[in-house]
């Protein structure tokens, strides 16, 4: 079996931090004026225009990234899933600064966390799942997990607080990797004897 991977939200914690940062920002640039609490996107929560985006972006993407920790059990449930299946990275990351690929590879290598292939600056995750004949993706984003939903692409769909609630025959949510790894063995895409934790 193939499985596509996300990685932020997914495999490190980066949205969590994109999200408590851009708070702060907010506060020096807009007084903390909050239009839309509920808003998935930041520059949307606070209705930043491009110019206040870009300078957000420019001040948290390679921190963060960089030091953003891995998800609970992350590492452990993944070694198990690559044990008897292709498990390839499809992010987005690679277009939002100069070095993104290179701290992301870094940043994997640090971690001892090793794929089947990383693809970068992937605009349209339905269309890398297809060309890479993907059978589950593992994804957070609420379009991009319903997308694949429709095109036959089964998908773990980690949603957090800030997200809403998908309904569709191909999409399981979750809400951490423990889920994650209840559901692979459910669908007996691994064997629970393959999960190793040590506390």
């Amino acid at each position: 079996m193939k499985i596509a991977v996300d990685l932020d939200g997914v495999v490190f914690d980066t949205e969590n931090w994109f999200r408590a940062y851009a708070n702060i920002f907010n506060l020096f640039v807009k007084d903390g004026k909050v239009i839309d609490k509920d808003a998935l996107w930041v520059e949307d929560k606070f209705n930043w225009d491009k110019k206040t985006f870009a300078k957000y972006v420019e001040e948290v993407s390679s921190p963060i990234e960089k030091k953003a920790p891995v998800l609970p059990f992350a590492k452990e449930v993944l070694s198990a899933l690559k044990k008897r299946n292709k498990v390839i990275v499809i992010t987005g990351r690679g277009c939002y600064h100069e070095n993104e690929e290179k701290t992301t590879r870094d940043r994997l290598e640090k971690e001892r966390m090793k794929f089947d292939e990383v693809l970068f600056n992937q605009k349209s995750k339905v269309a890398a799942c297809l060309e890479h004949k993907v059978d589950l993706a593992i994804e957070d984003y609420p379009e991009n997990a319903l997308k694949l939903a429709k095109r036959g692409i089964k998908c773990i769909y980690f949603r957090d607080a800030t997200a809403k609630k998908l309904r569709h025959k191909n999409i399981i949510e979750v809400r951490d990797w423990g889920d994650v790894a209840v559901e692979l063995v459910k669908m007996n895409v691994i064997k629970k004897e393959d999960i190793v934790i040590k506390l």
